[in-house]
């Protein structure tokens, strides 16, 4: 029985220190930075160049304005904008844009290039002027609670209730405003670029490094005058 005994005890031992081995590698997975190659891009109406959308950057009615990434690894990206009235909306992930399906689904995959909206499209600056940001956040695992609250967002505009929509967008930007903030690093000499079309003419920019942790925001703030 002793004998028994102390193999019991012992598996359960080896069972345990496996556990412990497991969840140890989870965390440590978890506690790596998260690393994607990003760049905003703006380009004022009527202009032939795209330029780095950055912090306070200085924006106008029917200026265009892009966000490309390429995550060094699988991905749960979600980006979301604010406008001057505290309004908010869902780039990504988005099936379709002014009526052209684009499928930009989760999770990202490590090495594709993704454009948003579309490599051949652009987002364009209404008349609603004011600050506006962009909220771009990456897991490594799904979000549920940003998911299911942006949910409630969109059902409470179908339902066109003005009190309903403005708690929702408040408690969806509060779980946004309340992560860890990610870094983005300068260009460097090494970088690679990013290509692409638009109306017939080439486009090309340098990468940056997006670098935060485990389901972490980076914010950008410019203004739309």
């Amino acid at each position: 029985m002793k004998a028994n005994r102390l193999t019991v005890i012992i598996s359960g031992m080896i069972v345990a220190i496996s556990q412990l081995l497991v969840g140890y590698n989870v965390f440590a997975a978890s506690a790596q930075p998260l690393s994607i190659d990003i760049k905003y891009v703006y380009r004022h109406k009527g202009g032939n160049q795209f330029e780095t959308l950055t912090e306070g950057s200085t924006l106008y009615s029917g200026d265009y304005y892009k966000i490309i990434f390429t995550p060094t690894e699988t991905t749960y990206v979600y980006i979301f904008q604010t406008d001057s009235s505290e309004n908010i909306f869902r780039l990504f992930p988005m099936k379709s844009f002014g009526g052209v399906t684009v499928n930009n689904f989760n999770p990202a995959q490590p090495g594709k290039t993704y454009y948003i909206p579309a490599k051949g499209q652009s987002f364009y600056l209404d008349q609603q002027i004011g600050e506006e940001a962009i909220y771009f956040i990456t897991s490594r695992q799904p979000e549920p609670r940003l998911e299911n609250q942006y949910q409630q967002v969109v059902t409470a505009q179908r339902k066109q209730d003005t009190v309903e929509v403005e708690i929702a967008q408040t408690t969806l930007q509060q779980e946004i405003q309340q992560r860890g903030p990610g870094g983005i690093e300068k260009d460097s000499a090494e970088a690679q670029s990013f290509n692409w079309q638009e109306k017939g003419q080439q486009f090309s920019t340098l990468r940056q490094r997006l670098e935060g942790c485990d389901g972490c925001v980076n914010v950008l703030k410019f203004w739309h005058r």
